[in-house]
């Protein structure tokens, strides 16, 4: 949500929200079905990014929100390790 002003009083007020690509949900749901783990990952607000995530059919525990650029990297490093740990064989 933005607000313009003139003269320090507020003259109208917009909202602007990102729009997921026409295949976004088809692409979501051929990825589940191949057997990978999809999730989202964005410095939106929590509220954008599950209007979002509904939109294109991922579950609300699938979304990671107001995250730095850091914090991406990082929980794309744990899930690898997660990956990783599960498909090793076990001693």
């Amino acid at each position: 949500v933005g607000y313009m002003s003139i003269d320090g009083d507020v003259v109208c007020m917009y909202c602007v929200q990102d729009a997921a690509r026409e295949e976004s949900r088809e692409v979501v749901c051929a990825l589940k079905l191949m057997g990978i783990e999809t999730v989202m990952l964005t410095g939106d607000n929590q509220h954008s990014a599950l209007a979002v995530a509904r939109e294109v059919g991922l579950a609300d525990e699938d979304i990671h929100s107001q995250l730095l650029p850091k914090e991406k990297l990082d929980i794309i490093a744990e899930l690898k390790f997660m990956k990783n740990t599960k498909n090793s064989p076990s001693s």
